[in-house]
């Protein structure tokens, strides 16, 4: 009895250790940069075979502006899903991201569903990545314009590893990978902000009395205070 007890408990640390492997797995990115071939390029957004847009990733691999003038900046990504975000707005959008950075360093096919998400007062990451990331409607390719013709990479998912049905979940070990290139940024932090006191000087002035009174002149006005008995 005692040893279908242990082996009890052995099986269940096993189970909790690689329940715990799984989920620590999930690797998320904020704030992310693009992948490095991406920088300075312009993509072609197409849905079978109709172009659809233009999409210029910057230099600084956090932003591309898309062919109406919109930018939009890198947010966060999980797994093979990119948040951004809509630059100067609470607009996101979430893709899921099929690409092969040694095979077609210019080329990728990602998921698009329903349009942008507005979260108010979103500033640090999707803790929720179910809350943004949604099964996508339809799949387009983006590629540089001149760049070899390869097939698409195959879309085997569309929904993060702990995001319920509908749709097929990826895995927690699925990434977008980065190649080098692109710093690695970091978050935003706000400096401390240090208030000098104001100075005062105390100026003695003789009377015909005794005794001796104090003006008080502030360092930032020339007007004095009152006379102080």
């Amino acid at each position: 009895m005692s040893y279908r007890t242990d082996n009890n408990h052995s099986q269940s640390m096993i189970y909790f250790s690689f329940f715990f492997f799984a989920v620590s797995a999930a690797v998320t990115e904020f704030p992310c940069t693009f992948p490095s071939p991406w920088s300075n390029q312009s993509f072609s957004i197409s849905t079978f075979g109709t172009h659809l847009d233009y999409w210029q990733f910057n230099t600084d691999c956090q932003t591309y502006t898309t062919n109406v003038g919109m930018t939009w900046l890198c947010h966060q990504i999980t797994e093979r899903f990119l948040v951004v975000r809509l630059q100067g707005s609470e607009d996101f959008s979430c893709y899921p991201i099929f690409y092969n950075l040694q095979g077609a360093p210019l080329m990728f096919t990602f998921g698009i569903g329903d349009e942008a998400k507005t979260f108010a007062n979103q500033t640090g990451e999707f803790t929720d990545i179910c809350e943004v990331c949604k099964m996508p409607t339809v799949y387009a390719v983006a590629k540089v314009p001149g760049s070899p013709d390869l097939p698409s990479p195959n879309q085997s998912c569309d929904i993060p590893s702990i995001c319920p049905s509908p749709g097929k979940a990826c895995s927690a070990f699925d990434v977008i990978p980065k190649g080098s290139g692109c710093p690695i940024p970091t978050p935003t932090t706000t400096d401390q902000t240090t208030t000098t006191p104001e100075l005062t000087t105390s100026v003695p002035i003789s009377t015909s009395e005794t005794k001796t009174t104090t003006r008080v002149y502030r360092s930032h006005c020339r007007k004095r205070n009152h006379r102080h008995p």
